[in-house]
């Protein structure tokens, strides 16, 4: 009898590990976090962002402005942006995230020439070296024209085209550089250094050990916040 005893007991425990073990393999991973970014000059509409047909932002996005990192469960999505107040999306792709990650996802060019897109990137928020900061650009403006981007006096970004990032996440690139006051310029790739900023941001204030994005935003002939412009997005 105490033999059966001892058996059950054992059987039962040997379950019991097996479930605790399969409770634990079958949790999710820690969250990824995703920031929501409208670069559509242009448009007065402000944006909802789907994934999987489940609204991630609680307040639209309007240009040119951004959500803060959002928490999202590890997995595949098919993203999908709606006008504030609206269901169909117009526009839609599909995009994986993995735990414990940060990506940003940008919707971009203008509904007036049909062409809205939207794309996704990892974001690197690994701190920078004692002094420095990372900074990345991002040529989203529909004018077309490849630029420079200069911090000051030194080019940091040479001859950027166009949404040259989607389907080229390296172009997505961070840099280095030391923390400090910065006038930033966008000018025409491959022109003399006298000619005149296409983009001028003057008095930008880089902090030690932060992560940002540089975006060439707005189009030609746009008024208000639509005109060409260049934004700092504060990553960390």
């Amino acid at each position: 009898m105490l033999r059966k005893m001892l058996n059950a007991g054992m059987l039962l425990f040997a379950v019991s590990v097996v479930l605790v073990a399969c409770k634990k393999d079958d949790r999710p991973g820690a969250d990824a976090n995703v920031m929501l970014v409208n670069a559509v000059p242009g448009d007065t509409a402000s944006y909802d962002f789907y994934f999987n047909d489940v609204k991630l932002n609680s307040q639209s996005v309007s240009f040119p402005s951004y959500s803060n990192y959002l928490p999202l469960q590890p997995k595949d999505y098919t993203i999908k942006v709606a006008a504030n107040n609206t269901i169909n999306p117009v526009v839609s792709a599909g995009y994986s995230v993995s735990s414990g990650r940060n990506y940003s996802v940008y919707v971009y060019d203008t509904l007036q020439s049909g062409k809205l897109k939207v794309f996704a990137l990892e974001d690197d928020l690994s701190a920078p070296p004692a002094g420095k900061v990372k900074l990345r650009f991002l040529h989203l403006s529909p004018v077309g024209i490849p630029v420079n981007i200069l911090a000051d006096d030194s080019t940091y970004f040479a001859n950027r085209s166009y949404a040259d990032v989607v389907g080229n996440e390296p172009k997505a690139g961070f840099v280095t550089m030391d923390a400090g006051t910065y006038t930033f310029q966008a000018k025409l790739a491959g022109s003399d250094s006298s000619v005149p900023a296409l983009l001028t941001l003057p008095n930008v204030q880089l902090n030690a050990g932060s992560v940002y994005t540089l975006v060439a935003r707005g189009k030609l002939n746009a008024s208000g916040s639509s005109t060409l412009g260049l934004t700092l997005i504060t990553n960390k």
